[in-house]
């Protein structure tokens, strides 16, 4: 029987196991995605921080 077939109009509950395998490609998503998403987040956070500095030294710099 599938996940979705029913039982005396009840619908027939998740498998554990078809349960786990959807948590398991979830998890796979997030391994693949997860390593783009903290060097885009580093890269972001490292050019504001760039620019930051740049603007604080030529405004010191501008007040003298």
């Amino acid at each position: 029987m599938s996940a979705t077939s029913t039982l005396n109009g009840k619908p027939q509950r998740k498998q554990l196991g078809d349960q786990l395998d959807r948590l398991d490609s979830i998890i796979d998503a997030l391994a693949e995605g997860l390593p783009g998403a903290v060097a885009d987040a580093c890269r972001d956070g490292a050019r504001l921080a760039v620019k930051d500095a740049i603007i604080e030294i030529l405004l010191v710099s501008y007040d003298r």
